[in-house]
């Protein structure tokens, strides 16, 4: 530790860090009210779970909206001028491309066993993040496709 740094180590479960995401994503969302009314979903699942042997398939990112008067708008366009991104913090496990024509289509591909956080943000023409939306994919190892050997367990 350097001089003048202070660090705390604590020792937290998944469901804890889960309970913390979901918490600040809350605060996010009631400090952000005041600046704008978009929100990003990718669907009910926020944890999705993929075999590594699914196929590549494709999915929409949704945005909710307001109008002036406050209603809602399920699933608005991106506002003219707006920017939509799209990233995967682990490729290896599942990548994603939005469609170039409309960003809000994206390509997945599901690769090897891991981790990886997907995260959208919608950005107003000056660059200023105004939305913002996540899911936390688990890849798992498929199915069987090829027996490799058969091992025999025999007690001594």
């Amino acid at each position: 530790m350097r001089s003048g740094e202070n660090l705390i180590e604590l020792s937290i479960t998944i469901l804890e860090l889960d309970r913390i995401a979901l918490a600040v994503e809350r605060l996010a969302l009631i400090q952000s009210a005041a600046r704008f009314t978009h929100k990003l979903t990718f669907g009910e699942n926020l944890m999705p779970i993929y075999p590594a042997d699914r196929p590549d398939f494709t999915f929409n990112i949704v945005i909710t909206a307001t109008d002036s008067e406050g209603n809602l708008i399920a699933d608005a366009p991106i506002p003219t001028g707006f920017t939509l991104t799209l990233t995967s913090d682990n490729p290896v496990a599942f990548s994603v491309m939005q469609n170039p024509a409309n960003p809000k289509s994206v390509a997945a591909h599901v690769g090897s066993p891991g981790q990886a956080n997907v995260v959208a943000n919608l950005m107003d023409p000056v660059g200023t993040l105004v939305a913002t939306g996540g899911a936390l994919v688990t890849v798992v190892v498929g199915d069987p496709a090829a027996i490799t050997a058969i091992n025999l367990n025999l007690p001594e």
